[in-house]
C-alpha cells in the first residue's frame, strides 16, 4: 500500500514539475542564413512540448556557427532552424569555406569581396580569377555588365553553396539631389524643381561650393566673379549636349577654376565649366546666367552626368522573397538566394557568408531537449515501477 502511495505522489510531483518548477524556457534558433530573429518568439514551442507554454515564458538565444558551443552553453534548449537537416550539418562542420561578402560595380569593373578560408575561382561569365582567401580578400574583374542583371560565382562550389553565388540588378532611379547650404538661391530654386519632377531613389548628389567635396557632386565657384568674353570654346559630351552657348553667356561672370577640373567650356580662354572625376565645376555666377533657361539644362546636365552611374542593388535574404525566381534554385537551402520578379520588377536576394567554426555536436530532437519534459517522464518511469512494485506486493500479500 506504500509503495502505490508513493507511485501517486511520483505522478503528481511529475505532472506538476514543469509548471512550478521551470520558469522559462530557452530556444536557441538558427539565423545563419534565412531565418530572422523574430521568428523564434513565434514558435508553437507549447506544441513540441506538450504542455501550455506562456509566450513570455520562452526566451530566445540566437545559434552560434558552432553548434557544439551552443549546445554546452544551453544543454536544456530547444533548437530550432528552417534548413534541411543534411545542408546545417555541412554549413557546421569543420570545413574550408569561402563566401562573397560584397559585390561593387564602378567604371574600373566589378569588384569581389570574398571572406573563409580556401582557393577559389571568381567567375562573371568568361572572365575569371583564382584567388586565395585567408579571413578576407578582393579581387577586381575587368567586366563591364551589359545587362541589368549580374551574377558573380565561385568555382568550384563547396559543401556550402548559398554564398558560392551574389546577385545584382540596375537600378533606374534618378539621381536624388542634396543642397548643403553655401549654394546661390538659384540652385536651391532648381533644387527643389528637380526633387519634385525628377528626383529619385538613384545616386546621391550633392550641390556645394566645397571645392573639396568628393563626388558625385556639382560644385559651384564662391567668387569674386569678374566678366568673360572672347572666343567660346565647348567640348562636346553629357555636360555641354543641348545648351545654347553663343547667347546664353554674352553677359557673364565666372571665378577661377580650382586645380583638379578639366575646362569643358571656355570664353576667351578662360574656363567657365570644368570636370574631373565624379564632380562638375559650374563657375558661372548664378545672378548673371540663372534667368536664362539654358542654365537649368546645364545644371540638369551636370546631374545626369555625376549622378547617372547605374544603381547595383541587392537585398539580404532573410524572408521568403515576393515574386517568382527567375534564377537557377539552390536546391539546398530555402529560400533560395537569387532573383526574384514581381510584375516584371526584378530585386536580387543574397545570403549572408556562413562561417563554421567546429564540427557540430548532436543534434537533439524537440520533445527531448527540455529539462521539464525529461523530469517529467523520469517520474512517470519511478511511478509506474513503485505502482508494478506494489500491486506485486499486494498479490503476495493475498496469496494463501
Amino acid at each position: 500500500m506504500m509503495l502505490m502511495l508513493l507511485a501517486l505522489l511520483a505522478g503528481i510531483v511529475g505532472l506538476a514539475e514543469p509548471r512550478t518548477n521551470r520558469t522559462s524556457i530557452t530556444v536557441v534558433f538558427d539565423r545563419g542564413l534565412t531565418m530572422p530573429p523574430t521568428r523564434a518568439a513565434d514558435l508553437p514551442v507549447g506544441d513540441y512540448l506538450g504542455v501550455n507554454v506562456p509566450a513570455n515564458a520562452v526566451r530566445s538565444v540566437p545559434w552560434r556557427t558552432d553548434l557544439g558551443q551552443a549546445r554546452r552553453e544551453h544543454p536544456d534548449a530547444l533548437f530550432v532552424t528552417d534548413q534541411p537537416i543534411d545542408a546545417l550539418r555541412a554549413r557546421l562542420a569543420a570545413i574550408e569555406n569561402v563566401g562573397i561578402d560584397h559585390v561593387g560595380v564602378d567604371e574600373t569593373g566589378v569588384l569581389v569581396r570574398l571572406r573563409g578560408q580556401g582557393q577559389r575561382a571568381v567567375r562573371i561569365g568568361q572572365v575569371h580569377a583564382d584567388v586565395r582567401v585567408d579571413g578576407s580578400a578582393e579581387v577586381v574583374l575587368d567586366v563591364a555588365p551589359t545587362t541589368d542583371r549580374l551574377v558573380v560565382e565561385l568555382a568550384p562550389a563547396d559543401a556550402i553553396t548559398a554564398d558560392d553565388r551574389f546577385f545584382l540588378v540596375r537600378a533606374s532611379a534618378e539621381p536624388r539631389v542634396v543642397v548643403d547650404g553655401s549654394v546661390d538661391p538659384a540652385v536651391g530654386r532648381f533644387a527643389a524643381v528637380w526633387s519634385t519632377e525628377r528626383g529619385g531613389d538613384g545616386v546621391r548628389v550633392l550641390l556645394t561650393t566645397d571645392e573639396a567635396a568628393s563626388g558625385p557632386a556639382v560644385v559651384f565657384a564662391r567668387g569674386p566673379f569678374v566678366p568673360v568674353a572672347g572666343a567660346l570654346s565647348v567640348v562636346p559630351g553629357p555636360i555641354t549636349n543641348d545648351v545654347r552657348w553663343a547667347r546664353w553667356l554674352d553677359q557673364a561672370t565666372a571665378a577661377p577654376m580650382p586645380e583638379g577640373f578639366r575646362a569643358v567650356v571656355s570664353l576667351g580662354g578662360v574656363p567657365v565649366v570644368g570636370e574631373s572625376a565624379g564632380r562638375v565645376w559650374i563657375g558661372l555666377d548664378p545672378a548673371s546666367v540663372s534667368a536664362r533657361p539654358d542654365w537649368v539644362v546645364l545644371l540638369a546636365n551636370a546631374v545626369t552626368h555625376v549622378g547617372g552611374a547605374p544603381v547595383w542593388t541587392s537585398e539580404p535574404i532573410t524572408v521568403f522573397p515576393p515574386g517568382e525566381l527567375v534564377t537557377t534554385a539552390d536546391p539546398s537551402y530555402a529560400p533560395s538566394p537569387g532573383i526574384y520578379e514581381v510584375d516584371g520588377v526584378p530585386t536580387a536576394y543574397n545570403a549572408a557568408v556562413a562561417e563554421p567554426r567546429g564540427a557540430p555536436g548532436p543534434l537533439v530532437l524537440p520533445t527531448e531537449t527540455w529539462a521539464g519534459v525529461s523530469y517529467r517522464r523520469s517520474c512517470f518511469a519511478v511511478a509506474a515501477v513503485l505502482w508494478l512494485s506494489g500491486l506485486a506486493g499486494w498479490w503476495r500479500l493475498g496469496r494463501p
